[in-house]
């Protein structure tokens, strides 16, 4: 192995292993000899309808699995997404909530100011008479 060319492999999410997990049982229900089970009668040969109709079903199973496998892989998606948007959204109202009361902080402390300063203006304008 050269170490100066050396990729580390990307990350996986779980996500994604789910999704790869559906596309793998999506591709075992494929299989014509496991749909061929239902059409099976005790002490009949299999018949050439019956192995043709396993081998439509199997292609059926194929592609309803990978077309759930990917409609929940959007489904995830989506739902992430949405988490995210509600915490960034919950983390921009908190944001402003606090912002909100350091101005209110801030504007009852430069009335103090200006009460502290006309109460000293008051008495200044006494002792000069």
């Amino acid at each position: 192995m050269n170490w100066n060319t050396y990729q580390p492999q990307p990350k996986v999410t779980a996500q994604q292993k789910v999704l790869a997990n559906d596309l793998a049982n999506a591709q075992a229900s494929a299989d014509p000899r496991f749909t061929m089970k239902q059409y099976d009668r005790p002490g009949l040969s299999r018949a050439g309808g019956a192995k043709a109709q396993a081998g439509i079903d199997a292609g059926q199973n194929l592609v309803n699995g990978v077309a759930q496998a990917y409609g929940n892989y959007q489904n995830n998606q989506t739902n992430a997404a949405n988490t995210a948007l509600q915490y960034a959204s919950g983390q921009e109202q908190f944001g402003q909530a606090l912002n909100g009361l350091a101005q209110q902080n801030a504007y009852q402390q430069a009335m103090n100011r200006m009460g502290n300063l006309q109460a000293g203006v008051g008495i200044l304008g006494t002792l000069m008479r």
